[in-house]
């Protein structure tokens, strides 16, 4: 084999680690959230050290910090206040209303 092939399939492998590592040590929120008084909770799943959120159709880019969690969705900013589990939507003029509620979710 090439030295350069060797660097590359090294290189590879050290890369892999990494991520298996950190998705190893990944720390993750699940809650179960009611949208608009619907009997029925969705699992929301949120990476909060690889800064993702899934909502049951694939994991999207999240904002996090300590007092929120924000995402785009269908347009619009979508957050969760982490203290009091309450989904807000924001409204085109800036605005946030209350769309949801959220409870812990055992795994």
């Amino acid at each position: 084999m090439h030295a350069w092939a060797v660097r590359i399939v090294v290189a590879g492998s050290l890369h892999a680690d990494v991520l298996i590592a950190s998705q190893a040590n990944a720390e993750t929120l699940a809650l179960k959230c009611s949208m608009g008084g619907r009997e029925a909770a969705a699992a929301f799943n949120i990476d909060l050290t690889n800064r993702t959120i899934d909502l049951g159709k694939g994991a999207i880019p999240a904002e996090v910090d300590n007092p929120m969690i924000g995402w785009r969705e269908e347009e619009s900013l979508r957050t969760i206040d982490r203290s009091a589990h309450t989904v807000f939507r924001q409204l085109p003029k800036g605005s946030f209303f209350q769309i949801g509620t959220c409870r812990p979710s055992a795994k």
